[in-house]
This record gives C-alpha cells, structure tokens and sequence, in this order.
C-alpha cells in the first residue's frame, strides 16, 4: 500500500543510534529529507547516517526507533 503526506504525522525525532551509523526515516519529500539529514550530520559527526522510508511503520503512529525494541545486556 503506497501511503501520502496527508495519511500520517511524519516526524524524524524516532531515528536510531547503533555502533557508527544513524539509521532515519524518509518520507519522500526530497528538501525536507535532506535538511533533516543535514541536522543530523551535525550533530553526529563520526556517524554514518541512512536514510530509509518507513511509510508503513509511521502509517500506525511509529518509527524506527520505537521498531527497534533496543534490549539491555544483563
């Protein structure tokens, strides 16, 4: 199912930190993808930063990090 603008609250505070990378969220509207990217090379320098679509995920009110059950070493 293809999802529009208009179908959810698209957000890029949900992104994922992991070991020299930041994995984000895009949502198909090329400036302001990129300017989000841009905020996030600043403020992570050493890091990688991917971008991926998660449409379906934000369609049900998520996003990458709440989909990532981050579990504690114990």
């Amino acid at each position: 199912m293809k999802y529009g603008i208009n179908d959810f609250a698209a957000g890029y505070v949900g992104y994922y930190v992991c070991n020299g990378a930041i994995i984000m969220q895009k949502f198909g509207d090329k400036k302001t993808d990129q300017a989000a990217k841009i905020k996030l090379e600043k403020v992570f320098p050493d890091h990688h930063i991917e971008q991926i679509s998660i449409d379906g995920i934000a369609s049900g009110g998520g996003s990458i990090h709440c989909a990532t059950q981050q579990e504690p070493k114990t």
